[in-house]
C-alpha cells in the first residue's frame, strides 16, 4: 500500500492512477490532443475546493456559556444583598456603580452572551449544507468535462474502501487501493481530488462528488425548464402590452394649439425686426 505522507509513494500513485485511466476504452478512443486536454482539465495542482471555515466551536461555546453563567450567578448574588448594605454600598457612588445598575448590566450581558451562543449554534447547523453546496459547485463543471469526452458519470459500490482514513498497526496512512472495482468517472474524479491535495481520499469520496454533481445538474436543468416555461407564458402578455402601448401612442391628439402657433409666429416676426448685430460689428465706427 502507498502512503500519503511519502512523496515517492504519492508520485507512484499519480502515475499508476493515470495508467489505470488510460486502460479504459473511452480514453483509447480519444485522439492524442483530446487525451492531453482531458488530463490537463483533471490534473489541477494548487486549486482547492472552496469550503466554509469548519472551526471547532466547542471551546468557544464553553467559554461563552461560562461567562453567561457567571454573570447570572453574580447578578443573583447581588440581588440577595440586604437593603441596608445596598444603601451603604450605593452611598457616594455614581449611578452606574450602584448595585441596581450593576444587576441590570450583568443581566443584559448574560442575555447578549446567550444570543451569541444561539447564533453560533445556528450557523453551525448551516455548515454541512454549505459544504455540500461547494462540493456540488466543484463537481458540476467536472462532470461536464467528463461528458465532453463521452465519459459517463457511472459509479459502483463493490470496492474495498481503504484510503487515507485506514491505518495499520504502525499508524501509517495509506492512499486508496487502485486495484479496487471502480469506474472511469471515479478514477478521473480521484485524479482531480488528488491533484488538489485533498485530504481523506477514498473511493467513497469520488462517489459523493459525482452524486453531488448529478444533483446540481438536475437542479440547473429544472431551473432552465422553469425559466423557459415562464418566458413562454409571459410572451403573449408582453406582446399584448406592446400592442396596447403602440395603440395608445397612435391615439394621442397631436392637433396644434392655434393660439400658441400665432404667439410663436409673432415672436419670430419681432426677431426679424432686430438689427443685424453681426453686420454692425463689421462696419468701422464713424467719429465726428
Amino acid at each position: 500500500m502507498l502512503r500519503v505522507d511519502s512523496e515517492m509513494d504519492c508520485a507512484a500513485f499519480r502515475l499508476a492512477l493515470t495508467g489505470r485511466i488510460l486502460e479504459h476504452v473511452e480514453i483509447q478512443l480519444l485522439s492524442d490532443d483530446q487525451r492531453t486536454a482531458l488530463f490537463e482539465a483533471l490534473d489541477r495542482p494548487g486549486e482547492k475546493i472552496i469550503e466554509p471555515q469548519s472551526l471547532d466551536i466547542q471551546p468557544r461555546l464553553r467559554s461563552l456559556r461560562k461567562a453567561a453563567s457567571d454573570a447570572r450567578r453574580l447578578s443573583q448574588s447581588l440581588k440577595l444583598v440586604v437593603e441596608l448594605d445596598v444603601e451603604h454600598f450605593d452611598h457616594g457612588c455614581g449611578e452606574s456603580l450602584k448595585i441596581s445598575s450593576q444587576i441590570k448590566s450583568l443581566d443584559a450581558t448574560a442575555d447578549r452572551l446567550e444570543i451569541v451562543i444561539n447564533e453560533i449554534l445556528e450557523k453551525s447547523k448551516r455548515t454541512p449544507t454549505l459544504v455540500r453546496f461547494f462540493k456540488a459547485l466543484h463537481a458540476f463543471p467536472l462532470l461536464n468535462t467528463l461528458a465532453l469526452y463521452n465519459i459517463p458519470p457511472n459509479t459502483r459500490n463493490d470496492f474495498t474502501s481503504r484510503g487515507t482514513g485506514a491505518k495499520d498497526v504502525d499508524k501509517n496512512i495509506f492512499l486508496p487501493d487502485l486495484t479496487a472495482n471502480t469506474t472511469l468517472a471515479m478514477k478521473c474524479v480521484m485524479l482531480n481530488l488528488f491533484s488538489m491535495n485533498k485530504s481523506k481520499l477514498d473511493w467513497s469520496t469520488t462517489i459523493t462528488m459525482i452524486e453531488y454533481g448529478k444533483d446540481f445538474a438536475k437542479q440547473v436543468a429544472h431551473n432552465d425548464a422553469v425559466g423557459r416555461q415562464l418566458r413562454e407564458l409571459a410572451s403573449p402578455l408582453i406582446e399584448s402590452l406592446h400592442r396596447a402601448m403602440a395603440h395608445t401612442v397612435e391615439s394621442i391628439d397631436f392637433e396644434p394649439d392655434e393660439a400658441l402657433v400665432k404667439e410663436q409666429e409673432e415672436e419670430f416676426r419681432l426677431m426679424q425686426l432686430l438689427p443685424d448685430f453681426k453686420s454692425l460689428e463689421q462696419k468701422p465706427r464713424q467719429y465726428h
